[in-house]
C-alpha cells in the first residue's frame, strides 16, 4: 500500500499545458513536458529524452492557454522522482515521468498556480467540495 505524503491535493489536467525545466546555471528551458497533474505543492510531468541528461533542476515555468494564455515563470522547485515509463506507441522513443515539489514561492506565484489549476483542473470544484465535506469531525 502507497501512503500519500502531498500536502495538497493534485488534479489532472485538460487541454495539454506545459512545463519547461530550468537547471541553476541557466536562465533557459532545457527540457519541455507535458502536464499530467498538478497541485499547489508541486506538479508531474511526462517527457520524451532524447539524450542523457544530468541537469539539475532548480526552477520550473508552467504555461497553456484556454481562453488566454497562462504562464508562470521560475517557480523554485526540486525534482522528487524522475522515472522511465514503459513506451507506448508506435514511436519507440525513451519516456519518463517526473514529479515536482514547489518550494518557496512568492505570493504572486501562488495566486497564479491557483489560477492555473482552476483553469486546467478536470473536475476541480467538485473535487474540492467533496474533500471539504469529508472531514472528519
Amino acid at each position: 500500500m502507497q501512503i500519500e505524503l502531498r500536502n495538497h491535493p493534485r488534479f489532472t489536467v485538460k487541454k495539454q499545458p506545459f512545463a519547461g525545466l530550468i537547471s541553476p546555471e541557466s536562465k533557459d528551458i532545457f527540457q519541455l513536458g507535458q502536464i499530467i497533474n498538478i497541485g499547489k505543492g508541486g506538479v508531474c510531468l511526462q517527457y520524451i529524452t532524447t539524450e542523457t541528461r544530468e541537469d539539475a533542476v532548480s526552477h520550473i515555468s508552467i504555461f497553456g492557454r484556454t481562453d488566454t494564455f497562462l504562464n508562470i515563470e521560475k517557480i523554485p522547485c526540486k525534482v522528487v522522482y524522475d522515472i522511465n515509463i514503459p513506451t507506448k506507441g508506435w514511436i519507440n522513443l525513451p519516456e519518463k515521468r517526473c514529479g515536482i515539489a514547489f518550494l518557496g514561492q512568492s505570493s504572486s506565484q501562488k495566486k497564479q498556480i491557483e489560477n492555473f489549476i482552476k483553469s486546467f483542473a478536470v473536475n476541480h470544484d467538485k473535487e474540492l467540495r467533496s474533500k471539504k465535506t469529508s472531514r472528519p469531525t
